[in-house]
């Protein structure tokens, strides 16, 4: 089990602001945020027509995700 960081490690419901989550995504993940944002950026050049909702039909979307 994790820990809690804000609020109480109870079952109460708490509100996460999204500056919160960014700020704690970018401490875990300073290094790798290039990687992916790269590799997202070089997907979306090859599929110029690709929404969220159509990004998994084109071939390589397999490989992006993994």
């Amino acid at each position: 089990m994790g820990h809690v960081e804000q609020g109480q490690d109870n079952a109460d419901a708490m509100l996460v602001q999204h500056k919160g989550i960014a700020i704690k995504f970018s401490d875990l993940y300073w290094k790798q945020t290039v990687a992916v944002v790269t590799a997202i950026a070089a997907f979306r050049q090859r599929n110029p027509s690709v929404t969220p909702i159509t990004a998994s039909r084109p071939a390589g979307f397999a490989d992006l995700v993994s």
